[in-house]
This record gives C-alpha cells, sequence and structure tokens, in this order.
C-alpha cells in the first residue's frame, strides 16, 4: 500500500470513527442540557435602581438553540467566508495551512477559569490537531478552512455573550439600555453622523475604553459613503477633521477610569457631534462597577449603529453583530412600524443566520399613541403579529406573540425623578385616562406604579434575565460548538474530495 493510500485510508477511519463519534455526543456534550441552564435568574439592574423583577419564567431553552436537534444539522454561521475562488497552487496550499497552524497555535495558549469551559475546549482542540496532522499528511489547505478555523479562534478567544440592540436613528435605543441599567450611562441625543457601537460589560471599576480604526478601517469605510451622506461630508468639513485624521486613525485604545456618574460625560467627549474626534472612534467600551455580583462577565449589551447609515461601513457592522449575537432586541418606533420601519426588520431577520427567535420586536415610544394603554397598542401588536409571523420572520403566530413587546422607556425614566416631571406625567394621566384634568399631585403620585408597569420595561428585563442571562452558558456553549461543527465538517469535505481525487487517479 503506497503512503497516500495509507493516509486515504486513515482519513477514512478517522472520518468514521473520532469524528463520527464525536459528533454524535456533540448535542449532549454542547446543547447541551447542563445544570448551568437551571441557574436562577440574575438581577439585571443595579441595586440602586429602584428596578424589580417578579416572578421567575421556565423557558424551552431548545427553541433558542436547537438543541433538540443533532448538532450535525446546525446552522452554519455566517461569519463564514465563501470557497476560495482563485487557483489552487502549492504556494496556496502552504499559505492556507499556516495560517491553520497558527490558528491551532494560539488556540493552545488559550486558558480558561471556567472548568466547564476548559473541559469542552480540551476536547475540540484534541480533534482539531488531530485533523490538522492529518491534513498534513495529505499535503491538504484552502482559504475557506483557513477561515473557518479564524472564526473558531476569535470566539474561543473571546468567549462572549452578546445582546445586540439595533434599530434606527431616534427610536429609543440608547434610552431602552439605559432605562435596564438603572442610569443614564450614554447620551440619548445620538444622530446619524456620531454612531459609535457601544458595549456594556460588568467590571471591577468603572471604566471608559475608546477604540480607533486602524487605517485599513478607515479608508473602507471612506470608500463605503453612500450619495446620501452629505450630512456627514458637511460636519467632517466644518469641524475640520481632516487636520486630526493621522492623529486618531490608527490610535491606541485609551482607557480612562472614571466615578460611575461621570461615564455620560466621558463618553460624550468622544462621541459628541461638536468635536472631530468623534469620527474616528471605531467603538466604545463601558465598565461598570454597580452591575450586581451575579452578573455574568462574559455577557455583553451592545447598542450598534444604524441599520441603513448613510456610511455603508458602519451598516456592515451592525449587520455582523445581528448574525453573531445570541439575542437581537429591534427598536422601532411605534408610529412608524408599518411603513417605515419594515425593511429594517426585514433586514434583521435576513441576518439572523437563521435563529429568528433570538429576534425581538420592541415598539418603543408606545406613550405616544393617542390610547396607548388599551385600543391603540393591542389592536396594533396584532396587525403586526400577522405581519411578522411568515416563514421569512417568525415563522409562527406563537413566537411572535411571545417576542413582540412594547416599551415607554422615556416615561419609564420620568418616573425615576417623578417630582420633578408632575407636568409631563400629568399630561399623560390625563391622555389615558389614569387621572382626570386637573388632578393633584397625590393623585399622580397614586397610579406611578401602575404606569411603570404599562411602560413594560421591567417585562423587557425580565425576558432578558429568565430567558437569557440564567442560561447564557448554555447558549454560548451552543454558538461555540456550531463554529466548531462547521470547521470539523470543512475538515472532513477535504478530506472527502482528496480520497475521491486518489481514488479516480487509480480507476
Amino acid at each position: 500500500m503506497s503512503d497516500l493510500q495509507t493516509d486515504v485510508s486513515t482519513s477514512e477511519d478517522l472520518n468514521e470513527n473520532s469524528v463520527g463519534a464525536n459528533t454524535e455526543g456533540a448535542g449532549t456534550e454542547a446543547s447541551v442540557e447542563t445544570e448551568s441552564a437551571a441557574e436562577e435568574a440574575v438581577p439585571f439592574a443595579s441595586a440602586g435602581s429602584g428596578s424589580e423583577v417578579s416572578g421567575e419564567t421556565e423557558t424551552d431553552v431548545s427553541a433558542e438553540t436547537g438543541s433538540k436537534t443533532p448538532v450535525e444539522s446546525a446552522p452554519v454561521t455566517d461569519d463564514a467566508a465563501p470557497a476560495v475562488t482563485e487557483p489552487v497552487t502549492e504556494m496556496n496550499i502552504a499559505d492556507q495551512r499556516a495560517r491553520v497552524d497558527s490558528v491551532v497555535d494560539s488556540l493552545k495558549q488559550i486558558n480558561y477559569d471556567d472548568d466547564e469551559l476548559k473541559e469542552k475546549f480540551g476536547k475540540y482542540l484534541k480533534e482539531i490537531e488531530r485533523y490538522q496532522s492529518l491534513l498534513k499528511l495529505l499535503d491538504i489547505g484552502d482559504e475557506n478552512l483557513a477561515q473557518k478555523a479564524e472564526v473558531f479562534l476569535e470566539i474561543c478567544e473571546n468567549p462572549e455573550f452578546e445582546i445586540a440592540f439595533v434599530g434606527t436613528i431616534k427610536t429609543g435605543k440608547s434610552t431602552l439600555i439605559n432605562a435596564l441599567l438603572g442610569h443614564n450611562y450614554t447620551p440619548v441625543d445620538v444622530t446619524p453622523e456620531t454612531a459609535a457601537l457601544t458595549k456594556f460589560r460588568k467590571s471591577p471599576k468603572d471604566y471608559v475604553k475608546v477604540v480607533f480604526y486602524d487605517r485599513q478601517e478607515w479608508d473602507e469605510l471612506t470608500r463605503s459613503k453612500s450619495q446620501q451622506a452629505d450630512t456627514y461630508d458637511e460636519l467632517y468639513r466644518r469641524l475640520n477633521a481632516e487636520a486630526v485624521v493621522d492623529t486618531w486613525v490608527g490610535h491606541e485604545p485609551i482607557m480612562t477610569e472614571v466615578e460611575n456618574l461621570e461615564i455620560e460625560n466621558e463618553v460624550a467627549k468622544w462621541t459628541s457631534s461638536k468635536m472631530p474626534e468623534h469620527f474616528f472612534v471605531k467603538e466604545v467600551d463601558i465598565g461598570l462597577s454597580t452591575l450586581p455580583e451575579s452578573f455574568p462577565e462574559q455577557v455583553l449589551l451592545v447598542d450598534t449603529p444604524g441599520l441603513f447609515d448613510a456610511v455603508t461601513y458602519r451598516s456592515e457592522i451592525t449587520k455582523k453583530y445581528i448574525r453573531k449575537a445570541d439575542a437581537v432586541f429591534f427598536c422601532v418606533d411605534v408610529q412608524r412600524t408599518i411603513r417605515e420601519e419594515h425593511e429594517e426588520i426585514r433586514a434583521v431577520f435576513e441576518n439572523a443566520s437563521d435563529n429568528m427567535s433570538k429576534v425581538h420586536i420592541v415598539a418603543t415610544h408606545w406613550d405616544k399613541l393617542n390610547k396607548p394603554i388599551i385600543e391603540n397598542w393591542e389592536r396594533q401588536k396584532k396587525f403586526l403579529v400577522e405581519l411578522f409571523s411568515g416563514r421569512n420572520f417568525f415563522g409562527s403566530m406563537e413566537l411572535a406573540q411571545k417576542n413582540i413587546m412594547h416599551s415607554s422607556a422615556y416615561m419609564y425614566n420620568l418616573l425615576k425623578d417623578a417630582d420633578d416631571n408632575m407636568d409631563e406625567l400629568e399630561i399623560f394621566c390625563r391622555m389615558t385616562g389614569l387621572t382626570e384634568r386637573g388632578a393633584s399631585d397625590e393623585e399622580i403620585k397614586s397610579v406611578l406604579d401602575e404606569i411603570k408597569g404599562y411602560t413594560n420595561v421591567d417585562k423587557i428585563r425580565e425576558v432578558i434575565e429568565n430567558e437569557l442571562l440564567a442560561k447564557y452558558k448554555h447558549l454560548l456553549f451552543y454558538r461555540i460548538e456550531t463554529v466548531y461543527q462547521d470547521l470539523i465538517s470543512t475538515y472532513r469535505k477535504g478530506i472527502k474530495e482528496k480520497r475521491e481525487a486518489y481514488e479516480h487517479s487509480n480507476q
């Protein structure tokens, strides 16, 4: 038997025995009905936020993760690039194999504190090393495999559970995040020209970390401006931003420790439309010490730029986060949902990686409806459920009914300082019939708890706690497993093609 024949036979044995056994167990291993899925819901807002979550919801995580489905059928990650189209040469093969070797070397350097994650990762790494050794023997290497290996490395180096908030400008997205966190950490008067990716995470100390575009990213961003970018260009010229482009493009990240109550001011320094620096800010990372001790460190809330930004590069960042996020809350203005927002909602589902259950539609500015408490919202929601229950959206009336909700984060925040906002609260109470015209402050205060319930912010927080945070490890393991299985299937495909080519050459 020739060396190649021996190698190919070995590949067949490995294909059937090693990987087959591993794949059979993957549904149990990564899906993953672990004790972590039974953890109690963790408090979300800080203890001082005045926000309480009542009750505990039992959720069928299989609807979120597909854990009842064999992992072989798990959806392929959209971050993977299409197969290489350039001619395959010995130099290409060597280069691509070197890229995968580099990934494997980097994977070996990863060390997790979490024992469960460490154990699962160790099994993944062992299997990848075996395949990589075999591919060297068979002289296999391609762009697709290299890119998928790099995607797997990225998720292993940063095993973060991301909850993305998406929406067009002025839909109350940042206001909702601030309400959920219990404090105004970011400015809410954001414009399309100041949109930057913003991440919130638990940290022992409060900080603001600013990351800037590198030269390649900035050049791509500049080339991606559409014909609708006139306002962006005008502001860029007016602030003479070109004079500082070389200062900030490629600048090292700047991390500043601040007092918790000063976070908003620090963020504004880098994102304000009055300062030229904001053009060059790629993302802002905010560490919060006020989140409760039980809040998982791996969980991030991500406030994304708009989906249809005049600068296409920034829109692509948002689409990427929709694909990779473990949950997406898409905020739409309740008064504009039918017409202007329909295209944006469709784009969210198109980028949801076939996991429609991770999408939640939040109809914001609910308090602006003429009769928000009863008739108008119920009628509006019924229409939305029917509109978005088709197969290109939620796929069922039940899921649409569950994942479409309303909110008024603005009203919720007014209630925290009710004494200073009695005039606005009086108008709302009168409009909704909660009180009569000319009601006293005491009469208005008597219905504040009722108004708080109607804002629905606590309900959204409950969904995040009970359906996501309490089971984040379960869902995170599933995502890692999905990327891993996609990589393994690419290895197997390369080996199969090599075997078939060998058999064909010997006919």
